[in-house]
């Protein structure tokens, strides 16, 4: 990465005016424009606060402020610990030098000056706090960029209404600003749905576009079947051609409030919990992460729907619940949906690092089996 080390700005601080004038002069000499200084220490801060300056030449010794408050007072108004600060050291002052340098200076000159010492050691200072600052630049404007892509992502989430045949509660947690997980729900009649949760392994701009994929690809097909299988099977062959390398996790499930039937197929989310009768039970459905054995078959399981059923998907540590018979202590039959999510998610911070949580949850509230 080229910087554009002459147009750089450099402030001086130094009590002595024959000093600042020395430096001045060699400075010039070399090309550089941009070159200011201050006499009184008790100014550098603010000199420093509207200069911004690429590179400061420190003097320790000086009247009023020293050198080392000097930076410590930088420190405070930079609001990080990296100080672009060459200080200027008499010969004999080694216990100086490393002070200045634990406090934050990048280097230092002693006196009297080297002038090519000095010239070597200001561009050197000058190109690792041009990079510096560009790398923060370039990384302040990938973390503005994200949050305008989670902030997208958090719009193309629907919102899910309730229905006359279930209660719907849905939380969305990113780990990230952008996150890799995603939820949608069809309603292909007043009794009959097909839903999808989704987790990318990714948290970056790719993974944001892959969201907006899957939100198309899922409504596409979900339009023409409600078999979770084919959904998935759907999802596996396109996600293959969009997003080589990638990795998708999802679960696709259908529910059918006339025939009082669940339908869930897998694609690496290979668990869902059922509360009923005063119980939490786990049900694993194989099947392999999108991006993996593009050729696998994709199974279904069946669940027997009843009123009062509560339904919670996740997209996060769903394995912790198989094997984990404390996780499943979570979930009371007897409560409500929206504590019992709380509480697993709760539980799954507590114990390991949690990726993005996402959730969608069904109570059962009627099942027209006669309808």
């Amino acid at each position: 990465m080229a910087v554009d080390v002459l147009g750089a700005t450099i402030m001086i601080v130094d009590d002595s005016i024959s000093v600042v004038r020395f430096m001045e002069m060699l400075l010039r000499q070399q090309g550089y424009k941009r070159i200011e200084h201050v006499l009184d220490s008790r100014q550098a801060v603010e000199m420093y606060q509207t200069l911004q300056p690429d590179l400061v030449i420190l003097d320790l010794n000086m009247p009023y402020l020293d050198g080392f408050e000097v930076m410590e007072q930088l420190k405070t108004v930079r609001g990080e610990t990296y100080l672009p600060v060459l200080v200027l050291t008499a010969q004999d002052d080694r216990e100086d030098r490393i002070r200045a340098l634990a406090a934050g200076a990048r280097d230092f000159l002693t006196k009297p000056v080297d002038q090519l010492e000095a010239v070597t050691r200001i561009r050197n200072l000058l190109e690792a706090s041009l990079l510096h600052n560009s790398m923060k630049k370039e990384h302040q404007e990938l973390l503005r960029h994200l949050e305008q892509a989670g902030a997208l992502q958090k719009r193309m989430l629907p919102v899910l209404k309730n229905s006359p045949y279930a209660d719907i509660h849905t939380c969305y947690y990113p780990a990230s600003a952008v996150s890799g997980g995603f939820y949608d729900l069809l309603w292909v009649s007043d009794c009959q749905a097909v839903g999808i949760l989704a987790d990318v392994m990714a948290h970056d701009m790719e993974a944001a576009l892959a969201v907006s994929a899957i939100k198309l690809l899922f409504q596409n097909v979900a339009s023409l079947t409600t078999s979770p299988s084919a959904v998935i099977s759907y999802l596996r062959d396109e996600w293959s051609t969009m997003f080589s390398g990638q990795y998708l996790a999802a679960l696709c499930y259908y529910l059918d409030f006339r025939q009082g039937i669940l339908v869930v197929a897998s694609a690496g989310l290979n668990a869902f919990v059922v509360t009923e009768d005063g119980k939490a039970a786990a049900h694993c459905v194989p099947g392999v992460f999108i991006g993996h054995q593009s050729d696998k078959l994709t199974e279904e399981n069946t669940v027997q729907l009843t009123r009062g059923m509560q339904l919670p998907f996740f997209t996060d540590r769903l394995s912790a619940v198989m094997n984990n018979e404390e996780a499943l202590l979570q979930f009371d039959a007897n409560d409500t949906v929206v504590n019992n999510i709380t509480r697993f998610y709760r539980y799954m911070q507590a114990h390991e690092q949690t990726d993005d949580f996402i959730a969608v949850s069904y109570t059962v509230k009627q099942v027209d089996l006669n309808g």
